[in-house]
């Protein structure tokens, strides 16, 4: 038997060496848009930096030209700036950065999932080679540093340094804020008074900057949702709104309303049907796992209620694994397990709505948009596969919540 850090390296080696050939190839143009170059995100900002240090003001809702080059326009917080640019740096930054960020993207999902059966090495490659995920690599965009951090705040025991690269990606695209949950779990013995000072130190530390970088700050507001998803490659509670809108025509605002309250009415019921099960998985808070699917959770749920994500925004769903595979459960309603074999089916199910959102083309009558009757299918099947797991995942996370804010009151 092989040391279980020596297995957890091969199988990143391995995932890594065949993630790397796939989004190099044309075999990933069947699942998603490829364009001229990989890590096109990525390379967006190394432009932005570069720009930056030539003195070209990014801030402007006019065009942007650097080196006779039209750019376009800046979407992230003023906080990336920070970083420096020059001749050298722009080969580590466009040719070794995005790799190394992939491998750690890959070695450190090995090492939380830490397979131990079959069904769990299955799941890990699936989570790690997938359309969405894949996509996530081609474009190397902000998520999976986030992720990154996701993970490593977890583990790290030198608290300020969680708070301060928290804080930091925070300005630089809204959603990390969700990873202050953490906050409250990373040490057990930490007092609500102390977490209620840590609190006002962080946002004393946000007034600060809001004070000095108002007008960045109201620039980025104002463009953070110009990459926002339409119909296609979407992940989002905003999904079966716009899809009963397209077919049949209802006010959006409504259709809102109703999928927000199913939703929450989903949750709600299944913490009910659930209840004995939850419960046993709700009392574990402070081991690395738990903590894992906190910060995963509240991320993912952030993400999928108030913004349309592109689906490859479904990676800190993976940070929800390692908890559902370890939890162990003696009910007759094993919600641990039947997420895990959702979790399957719905990762084999984005290669079949990966494919028809590639290859159904979109026709247009009369200057309107036309889909077909199989996208509207899939991508509703797809929908409703989310719906009904971030209502199971959701309903886990509150009760994780709940059984926390008892501990305080009670204790």
């Amino acid at each position: 038997m092989l040391p279980n850090m020596t297995k957890i390296l091969i199988n990143s080696i391995l995932i890594f060496f065949l993630s790397v050939i796939l989004i190099n190839s044309n075999l990933v143009g069947n699942f998603y848009w490829q364009v001229s170059s990989l890590f096109t995100d990525h390379n967006l900002l190394i432009d932005w930096l570069e720009c930056n240090s030539m003195g070209v003001n990014l801030f402007t809702s006019t065009e942007v030209i650097c080196n006779t080059r039209k750019i376009p326009t800046f979407n992230y917080g003023h906080a990336i700036l920070i970083f420096p640019w020059s001749e050298t740096i722009n080969v580590f930054y466009r040719d070794y950065l995005p790799h190394i960020v992939i491998f750690l993207f890959i070695i450190l999902t090995v090492k939380i999932i830490d397979p131990q059966k079959k069904i769990e090495i299955l799941l890990l490659f699936l989570c790690l080679i997938n359309p969405s995920t894949l996509l996530a690599y081609d474009r190397l965009n902000m998520d999976l540093f986030v992720y990154i951090l996701a993970i490593t705040v977890c583990f790290n025991r030198i608290y300020f340094i969680n708070w301060i690269l928290t804080l930091f990606l925070s300005f630089v695209k809204i959603y990390p804020a969700a990873l202050f949950i953490n906050i409250f779990f990373e040490n057990k013995k930490r007092t609500l008074t102390k977490i209620f000072l840590i609190i006002i130190l962080l946002i004393l530390f946000t007034i600060i900057y809001f004070f000095y970088f108002t007008d960045y700050i109201l620039y980025f507001l104002n463009n953070v949702s110009s990459g926002k998803a339409g119909y296609h490659y979407l992940f989002s509670l905003n999904s079966l709104p716009k899809i009963f809108k397209y077919i049949f025509n209802v006010n959006y605002q409504l259709l809102l309303l109703v999928f927000y309250s199913l939703f929450i009415l989903a949750v709600i019921a299944i913490y009910k049907k659930s209840n004995s099960s939850l419960k046993d998985i709700g009392n574990d808070i402070y081991s690395y796992n738990s903590k894992l699917f906190m910060i995963g959770g509240y991320i993912t749920l952030i993400s999928y209620v108030i913004f349309s994500n592109w689906f490859y925004r479904e990676i800190f769903l993976i940070l929800m694994i390692p908890y559902i595979v370890r939890a162990k459960i003696n009910s007759q309603y094993n919600i641990s397990s039947l997420l895990i074999y959702f979790f399957i089916v719905r990762y084999f199910f984005i290669f079949i709505y990966s494919y028809v959102n590639i290859h159904d083309g979109i026709t247009y009558v009369d200057s309107i948009r036309i889909f077909s009757i199989k996208f509207l299918l899939t991508i509703t099947i797809k929908s409703i596969f989310d719906f009904i797991i971030m209502s199971m995942l959701t309903s886990i996370l509150f009760l994780k919540t709940k059984n926390y804010i008892q501990k305080f009151i009670f204790n």
